[in-house]
């Protein structure tokens, strides 16, 4: 989680915003690797690689690597064969962005939702495999 929420930070300084583009008719924060919209729309960005979330390098121009990551293995975070990026337990990823930019994100559907402060935040859902529960690793403290 360290090195994604770096790889974030490091985005932002270089281009100004968070890495991922705004859905047409969304509005709030933005939440990734959570029902229709996977992580790998921002790990691509991150990665310099074309594909979903960066399609044409749409948003990564310059085409820099802000994050490596080696491959899914049992027991170890990496991407899948589909480009989303998994923690121990084989789950995607939570990555939730300040699209506001109002310095908190506000993660809907969940306990989470009354707001972190942070332009980014992950979280593992942990060995029960299920967000919102006990057992979540969190990259903010609670």
């Amino acid at each position: 989680m360290e090195r994604l929420l770096s790889a974030g930070a490091r985005y932002r300084l270089e281009y100004g915003m968070w890495p991922a583009a705004r859905r047409p008719g969304a509005a709030g924060d933005m939440r990734f690797g959570f029902r229709d919209a996977p992580n790998r729309e921002v790990i691509n960005v991150l990665l310099a690689q074309d594909g979903l979330g960066n399609k044409d390098h749409a948003l990564n121009p310059r085409r820099m690597v802000f994050l490596e990551m080696g491959q899914y293995r049992p027991g170890r975070s990496g991407l899948d064969d589909d480009g989303d990026m998994l923690d121990a337990w084989g789950v995607p990823y939570q990555i939730v962005l300040d699209a506001d930019l109002n310095g908190v994100c506000e993660v809907e559907d969940s306990i989470y939702a009354e707001g972190i402060d942070g332009g980014m935040i992950i979280w593992s859902c942990g060995p029960d495999r299920k967000s919102d529960t006990r057992d979540d690793l969190l990259s903010w403290r609670r």
